[in-house]
């Protein structure tokens, strides 16, 4: 399905990007005389996403129209947040949508795209994230789901941390391979590296990480903090918060001095409001994990993700692509 998008919404432009069945030739264009421009250009294509307020002199109608005299088997979706006027009932292959909030969700089901664990396409880069964030915040939970969702994807994956904990928590045997660097196999596609042993035998972090990280579609490091000093090869930092005064005065400390994406962990009734948070920090939060009370459930029957609570399982899904 190849698909052009003019909705001004940059999240789901690039979430769109990591689903499968969907080709994004052209995203985020800015205004209606944009669409025309392209499709002059290159015409072969399924679908055109457009919001209705797009800024440009063309009227909406008048564009509708010359799209059609293009190519009249393309696919329009308008995005309206009022009811559409009567004066379009009766175009041809153009679908208009109330939505009262554009998100990945909706975006898919208008594509008749079912969104799921195999909608995750396999990266053909490597993605080296790290998960910051204090103790006890849920650091090695959230990140032991990324990897049983993402094992499903057939993706390389290596998880790095300090210790054993997320092998412990995903009951597998300390058994180490005879890899130099004692890279421990867990599955097929899912390895584990203890920083300790590059740190005990004195080996420079990120010369090694340089070394290996084609071998891998996600490299996932797990820390309490940044002291890795891993900046120049980190593709993304991602720091899980909870939103409560106590671990926002811990997390200052890194927060105020560093580039990081904030994920609030354990979301509940009781929790600071996410505006007050990104006016501290000066940044927008990225997603909001509401507390699970399917966790322990989840976690004690070998985290089968059957045991996740849906909404869970669709934030994380999210935070994937």
């Amino acid at each position: 399905m190849k698909i052009i998008t003019a909705i001004e919404n940059k999240k789901i432009n690039e979430q769109l990007k990591y689903i499968n069945n969907i080709e994004v030739l052209n995203s985020d264009i800015q205004y209606k005389e944009g669409i025309l421009e392209y499709l002059e250009k290159n015409n072969k294509l399924d679908f055109i996403i457009i919001k209705e307020k797009l800024p440009g002199e063309i009227d909406l109608l008048k564009l509708l129209y010359k799209i059609k005299k293009i190519n009249n088997k393309i696919k329009t979706i308008v995005l309206i947040n009022n009811n559409y006027l009567e004066k379009y009932e009766n175009l041809e292959n153009v679908k208009f949508v109330y939505l009262e909030k554009i998100d990945i969700n909706n975006i898919l089901k208008i594509l008749n795209i079912n969104k799921n664990n195999n909608n995750i396409k396999k990266e053909q880069k490597n993605k080296i994230i790290q998960i910051l964030g204090n103790h006890g915040v849920g650091k090695s939970t959230v990140t032991t789901i990324l990897i049983k969702l993402l094992e499903k994807t057939n993706n390389n994956i290596l998880i790095i941390e300090k210790n054993y904990s997320i092998i412990n928590l995903l009951k597998k045997n300390n058994n180490k391979t005879n890899n130099n660097y004692e890279i421990i196999n867990l599955k097929n596609n899912i390895n584990f590296l203890n920083i300790n042993f590059l740190i005990k035998s004195k080996i420079n972090i990120l010369e090694y990480l340089n070394q290996i990280k084609n071998n891998y579609n996600f490299i996932i490091i797990d820390g309490k903090n940044n002291s890795y000093n891993l900046e120049k090869i980190v593709n993304k930092k991602i720091y899980l918060l909870e939103a409560n005064l106590l671990e926002i005065e811990k997390a200052k400390k890194n927060l105020l001095q560093n580039n990081m994406e904030i994920i609030i962990n354990k979301k509940n009734i009781n929790s600071i409001d996410k505006k007050i948070i990104e006016n501290i920090f000066n940044r927008k939060i990225l997603f909001e994990i509401d507390y699970d009370k399917n966790i322990n459930l989840f976690i004690n029957n070998n985290f089968n993700l059957n045991y996740l609570s849906k909404k869970t399982k669709s934030i994380m899904l999210d935070v994937i692509k």
